[in-house]
Formats: C-alpha cells, structure tokens, sequence
C-alpha cells in the first residue's frame, strides 16, 4: 500500500528516507550490516525505488568488528537517503559509548 501510495504520487515528493536500527550483538565482523542492514536496504528500495549510488562509513574496532555504519543513498527518482545502526549505542542512538 505504502509503495504504491508512493509511486503514484499520492502522498506528495518524496525527497528524504531514512532507516535507523539499532541494538545487537554478534561476533561476526560485519553483523551490523549483514544482519540488520539488509533489511532497510530492502524496505527503503520497496518504497522509494531503484537506488542509483551508495557511499558508506563504518566503525573499525580493535578485535576486528564494525559494529556502527553510516550509510547515504541517492535513488534514481532523485530522492536521497540514510542508513544509521549500531550496535555500540543504546537508543535514542547517542554518539557515544558508554565507558
């Protein structure tokens, strides 16, 4: 419905879409991504359409894990977008970790 709702313009431009996640655990080096990232890639495309370029930043940790990534979108509709998830926060999302 909301796909549709999108593409046949009901609901106005769409400009901005952004997925945010947050909160896990895995030892695997790359779970952020894998694990819940794929996911808002999925949805955002479902709704927004085709997505034309990508360009990302990770967290790079000492014990080999990136457990926080930073993902910007721009879909081939124009519209831009954003991925942000880490596992090394709480939400509301801080900045920073706990020490």
């Amino acid at each position: 419905m909301a796909a549709e709702a999108f593409a046949k313009g009901r609901v106005g431009d769409l400009v901005l879409a952004r997925w945010r996640f947050g909160a896990g655990t895995s030892s695997h080096p790359y779970a952020n991504l894998i694990e819940t990232r794929c996911h808002g890639f999925d949805m955002l495309e479902h709704l927004v359409g085709p997505i034309e370029s990508v360009m990302a930043q990770m967290t790079d940790r000492p014990n080999g894990t990136h457990p926080t990534v930073s993902v910007a979108l721009r879909f081939v509709n124009g519209a831009v977008g954003s991925l942000v998830g880490s596992y090394e926060t709480e939400p509301p999302w801080v900045s920073w970790r706990p020490r």
